[in-house]
């Protein structure tokens, strides 16, 4: 796992681009599933583009950034109905570079060292490129990523190694004063090893319409394609609406949902029609406070063949500053995993419930450093044997940025 980043699909669920100021809509792509093993929520620091740095050349400015995290923790499973406790160290030396004042360029790796033999040590690796360009009317954004990762997953109830790659194109233009065309279009490739390797190709496409200066609205057509390696390939539509409502640096709601049809190619099923939902709430009472929530329902292309699963999340998070020097963040959630067939001669009963709690207290140092201690609890439960757990993990962290 990236030390001091959420996973890439973690950070596809962004709401805005952080290098653009856009808000980035990508259509659903297959996730690097969720770690067993403890990340820290992004440090309160600059961003490396708005800090200025003893490295430049031209238009190239380098940030250079060092995380390190000590966790140590039980009931992390390194194989499916095998918990284990242990210490992990997690050393992760990188690089940004902003590339004028609209792209950026990282690579980080990371070392991850545990202290039992139950899990093989790794070196992980994160590259993204990212940003945008104006031509007469249009804005054009680009966003490519590529990682390697060897975590714990709740999915597959064991270390496991994949690649992902994922490519997103978007572009918008005005059409009137008030009403404005969104296009995006996203590849996505997750090559687990040893599970079912998944090619998926999409396009969300919008038509928003701004009711006034907080209040917009907008209707968007997608459709994707999905290749497995094992099992049936996939075609799906989907029709959804999306409510996005910001009042005075106050709140920001962002509501989207509608129907998917899912169609098995050749596999003797119906078709799979789903409800898609998902909404974020952000709400900032005062300066030193953020309350946010959110909800997701999605589907998407399992790790096991001849499957797909239907996830439905809820959760909410505390970011308070305290003392003018601390902050302390607190989070949890619940996620229903349902997984569906997509053959007649492969039946699926598997059900998982997914919980996780954290609590961190964090504080900076030297402007461009960040230090935090950090409890994490997460378990499921599931009517498979294998892939059940209960897990709490202590640590520290640490990430200087230059």
């Amino acid at each position: 796992m990236a030390l001091f980043a959420t996973t890439l699909a973690a950070a596809a669920q962004e709401n805005v681009d952080p290098i653009t100021g856009t808000r980035i809509e990508p259509a659903y792509r297959p996730s690097l599933g969720t770690s067993t093993v403890y990340a820290p929520p992004p440090a309160p620091t600059a961003a490396p583009s708005t800090v200025p740095s003893a490295f430049r050349w031209g238009p190239v400015e380098a940030h250079p950034h060092l995380g390190y995290r000590f966790s140590y923790g039980d009931g992390i499973q390194a194989r499916q109905g095998q918990e284990s406790t242990t210490a992990i160290h997690a050393l992760s030396p990188g690089i940004s570079f902003a590339l004028g004042k609209h792209w950026m360029l990282d690579y980080t790796p990371t070392l991850s060292f545990y202290s039992s033999d139950a899990f093989e040590d790794t070196v992980e690796h994160s590259v993204s490129l990212r940003g945008a360009a104006a031509y007469r009317d249009w804005t054009f954004g680009l966003q490519q990523s590529y990682a390697f990762t060897s975590s714990p997953l709740v999915e597959t109830g064991a270390q496991t190694d994949q690649e992902m790659f994922v490519t997103a194109l978007s572009a918008s233009t005005p059409l009137n004063t008030r009403t404005t065309l969104e296009l995006g279009v996203d590849q996505s490739i997750r090559l687990p090893e040893n599970y079912t390797e998944a090619w998926e190709w999409s396009t969300m496409d919008w038509i928003s319409y701004q009711f006034n200066s907080k209040l917009s609205g907008a209707i968007g057509i997608g459709f994707g394609y999905v290749d497995v390696e094992r099992g049936s390939d996939m075609m799906y539509e989907q029709l959804l609406g999306r409510i996005i409502w910001q009042v005075a640096g106050k709140v920001d709601l962002v509501v989207h949902g509608g129907v998917e049809d899912r169609q098995m190619h050749g596999s003797g099923v119906s078709d799979l029609v789903n409800p898609i939902l998902g909404a974020t709430l952000e709400y900032r009472p005062f300066d030193v406070t953020t309350l946010s929530a959110g909800m997701n329902r999605t589907v998407s292309p399992s790790y096991f063949s001849d499957q797909v699963t239907e996830s439905t999340e809820v959760h909410a998070n505390l970011r308070q500053r305290l003392l003018k020097k601390f902050y302390l963040d607190l989070g949890g959630g619940y996620r229903f995993g349902n997984y569906v067939t997509t053959s007649e001669f492969a039946p699926v009963t598997r059900e998982d419930d997914y919980t996780f709690f954290s609590a961190r207290l964090s504080t900076t140092f030297l402007k461009r450093g960040t230090v935090g201690a950090f409890y994490y609890h997460s378990e499921n439960s599931s009517n498979e044997g294998g892939y059940a757990y209960s897990s709490d993990q202590v640590g520290v962290d640490l990430l200087y940025r230059w």
